[in-house]
């Protein structure tokens, strides 16, 4: 927000110098812009990079016991009849459910981008279930 209201600063600028006179003051609050979105940029790259750095790197099979730990908890709120626990448990991750005649879509709050290869890992279903 900050690098576009400085651009937006920079383009007033540049069209106030072509509407007056008074140019060695134009000059100078657009060289301090510049400035500040150069700034301004070499900080969001920063930013972004520390970001990166810090943000964990999950793998597949990680994130499939995460899934298992969950799978098992839903069953076991589901076995005994823990209805309310379910629930909760559910509305975790999942936002809505669309049911069809034998299809359902389950809306996730947090999308996974899952390669192919490792969908199986993160199948909803228990590892003995078809």
């Amino acid at each position: 927000i900050l690098l576009d209201q400085t651009k937006l600063q920079i383009n007033r600028l540049v069209k106030l110098a072509k509407d007056t006179d008074d140019l060695d003051e134009i000059t100078r609050e657009l060289r301090d812009l510049k400035i500040q979105e150069s700034e301004s940029s070499i900080q969001i790259k920063q930013l972004k990079a520390q970001r990166d750095r810090e943000m964990p790197h999950i793998t597949p099979e990680a994130l499939a016991l995460v899934f298992d730990a969950w799978r098992d908890q839903i069953d076991n709120a589901y076995q005994t009849g823990d209805i309310l626990n379910a629930k909760r448990l559910l509305a975790q991750f999942v936002k809505r459910i669309d049911l069809g005649r034998s299809t359902a879509i389950i809306h996730y709050t947090h999308p996974l981008e899952i390669p192919a290869e490792h969908a199986a890992l993160m199948c909803a279903h228990s590892k003995d279930e078809p």
